[in-house]
């Protein structure tokens, strides 16, 4: 456990309502690691994977919508077809907009708006990215997302963070996959690899947060889980605290202390639903 304290704030996720400010560490321990098995109830389905695995088994009193791909670092051409797979919860059956965003740049292109879904399950979509335009900031960069709008001001998910050309940056995660089922209280790995050595000597902290669904509104849950780790160590054990209530759109995200881009500090986010 690493105890250096952060100093600086942050601002994450840029889009029209205000940003989430990092002031304070908190130190979370790490559970040991339990097993689930099923019985070959339906319920029991949610745990019948590792949980280091996705799934596709959401539990309907959730809330939320859920983003499994694209995955975390996955890399696309401008002009490419991107798959986009969400789960939205099951009174959610029409999407205000899908949009593209650059942390901390806003949107920077809309896919399509009014979108119907289907509740409560798999709903897959097909995308083709924009072309290269600096006018727009639509650059080669390693930080993109998919939006999930509920109204013009009000987030209600987002895909993991995919890159976009040929950056010479970015930190990319490779565990766990999108789209994660947590218990609260048990521990799951993250994992990273700096594949363009551009962070050596530096740290990473690692936060948590969700969309409320009200406008203008994110919450910090806590600001930070863990900070100080260095980017060489490759993999951290997180823990969420079972004080957090449920929901299908958490983010952890990774930023890399000292390092900024457009002004805030880099990160890159991973969704994840959290259960009891």
């Amino acid at each position: 456990m690493y105890h250096i304290p952060v100093t600086q704030s942050y601002f994450l996720f840029s889009t029209k309502f205000s940003m989430y400010r990092l002031h304070q560490m908190h130190s979370i321990p790490v559970a040991h690691t339990i097993f689930f098995f099923s019985f070959g109830v339906t319920a029991s389905l949610l745990y019948a994977h590792p949980l280091d695995s996705r799934s596709s088994v959401y539990p309907d009193n959730v809330k939320g919508v859920q983003v499994t791909t694209p995955e975390n670092g996955d890399s696309y051409d401008f002009g490419d077809k991107v798959k986009l797979t969400l789960y939205p919860d099951p009174k959610t059956s029409v999407i205000y907009e899908i949009n593209l965003w650059i942390a901390n740049l806003n949107r920077v292109h809309v896919f399509a708006s009014n979108v119907e879904v289907k509740p409560g399950q798999e709903n897959i979509f097909e995308f083709t990215l924009p072309d290269r335009d600096p006018s727009k900031n639509i650059t080669d960069d390693a930080r993109y997302h998919f939006g999930i709008y509920e109204s013009a001001d009000t987030f209600m998910g987002a895909s993991s963070t995919f890159v976009i050309g040929s950056p010479k940056f970015g930190l990319t995660i490779s565990k766990p996959p999108s789209g994660l089922i947590v218990q609260s209280g048990k521990p799951f790995t993250v994992k990273w690899s700096d594949n363009f050595n551009k962070y050596s000597g530096k740290k990473i902290v690692i936060h948590l947060f969700y969309f409320l669904g009200d406008t203008n509104k994110i919450s910090e849950v806590p600001a930070d889980l863990y900070t100080g780790i260095p980017v060489e160590d490759g993999t951290y054990d997180v823990t969420i605290p079972s004080s957090y209530p449920p929901h299908r759109d958490y983010v952890i995200v990774l930023g890399i202390i000292d390092v900024l881009r457009n002004g805030v500090t880099e990160h890159y986010g991973l969704p994840l639903t959290l259960v009891d």
